[in-house]
C-alpha cells in the first residue's frame, strides 16, 4: 500500500495529497485495491478524500463547468470536442504548475463494493459526454454536439435529424424548440421537458394523452459546424448560450 494512502484519517487531505491519491488511483491494479478495501485505515482516507470533494461543492448546480466546441482547419480536418470540469470547479484541485483545475468525474464511481459502479482499476465513470461527427454520403462532415446533462443525446439527435433528414439551415435546426425524456439530473421519476415556446396547441395536446410535460426556458446549448464538398464550410451556435460562430 503506498505511503500516501497511509495519513491521518481525521485530517484534510492537502493539494499535493489529492494528487498522490489521484496518482495512485490512475496507475493501482487489482492487487492495490485488495489491499485498501481490506485496510481500514486507507480506505477511510480515500473515502474522507471523496466526502471533503463533495462537501466543498455541495450538490451539483447544473451545466456551468461544461463547453462544447468543434472546429475546420484550413486542410479540412474536422474536431468535435467537449471540455467538462463535471462540478462547477471540478475536483476543486488546481495543479500548481500549470493552472489546470482537476475534473472530478470520479464522483461517479461509488466506495460501496455491491455498487455497479465501484470504484476498481481500469474502470471509466459514467458520463453523459457525446461530442459527435458524422461523414455523410453526400460527401458533407458535420461535427456537431451540446452541454446539457442527460437530455445531450436527445438534443444532438434534434439538431441532427432537422439537419440531415428535414434539410432545415444549420442555424436554424439548432434554434428550433426542444424537448427531452426519461430521468435527467437525478430526478426521482421521468417526465417529458419541453421548452416554453413549443407550439401552445401542442402542449396542451401532451398533457391531454397523459404526458407528466415540465416547461422550461431553455434545453441544451448546442453547436456544429459543416465541411461540404467543395471545401466551403458554415458554422452555427446557439441563441440559448453566449457562444459563437466564426472563420479566423
Amino acid at each position: 500500500m503506498e505511503r500516501s494512502l497511509r495519513t491521518e484519517p481525521h485530517r484534510v487531505p492537502g493539494a499535493d495529497e489529492f494528487l498522490e491519491l489521484f496518482e495512485w488511483l490512475s496507475r493501482a491494479d487489482s492487487e492495490c485495491f485488495t489491499q485498501m478495501w481490506s485496510d481500514p485505515a486507507a480506505y477511510y482516507w480515500v473515502r474522507r478524500t471523496v466526502h471533503f470533494l463533495a462537501a466543498i461543492h455541495g450538490a451539483p448546480l447544473g451545466a456551468l463547468e461544461r463547453a462544447y466546441c468543434t472546429e475546420i482547419d484550413a486542410s479540412g480536418l474536422v474536431v468535435s470536442y467537449i471540455q467538462s470540469l463535471y462540478w462547477e470547479f471540478g475536483s476543486g484541485v488546481v495543479l500548481p504548475r500549470t493552472g489546470i483545475v482537476m475534473q472530478n468525474r470520479g464522483m461517479s464511481f461509488s466506495l460501496d463494493r455491491s455498487a455497479l459502479n465501484v470504484l476498481e482499476p481500469g474502470r471509466l465513470p459514467l458520463h453523459t459526454l457525446c461530442a459527435a461527427l458524422a461523414v455523410l454520403r453526400d460527401g458533407r462532415v458535420m461535427a456537431y454536439g451540446s452541454m446539457g446533462g442527460d437530455a445531450q443525446p436527445q438534443v444532438q439527435a434534434a439538431v441532427f435529424g432537422r439537419h440531415v433528414f428535414h434539410r432545415q439551415p444549420l442555424d436554424q435546426a439548432i434554434e428550433g424548440p426542444r424537448w427531452y425524456v426519461g430521468k435527467t439530473w437525478g430526478k426521482p421519476i421521468g417526465n417529458l421537458v419541453v421548452e416554453a415556446r413549443l407550439d401552445g396547441n401542442l402542449i396542451e395536446r401532451l398533457m391531454s394523452a397523459g404526458h407528466d410535460v415540465v416547461l422550461t426556458d431553455a434545453i441544451g446549448h448546442a453547436g456544429a459546424v459543416v465541411l461540404h464538398p467543395d471545401g466551403s464550410m458554415e458554422g452555427a451556435h446557439d441563441p440559448r448560450a453566449d457562444g459563437g460562430a466564426a472563420g479566423v
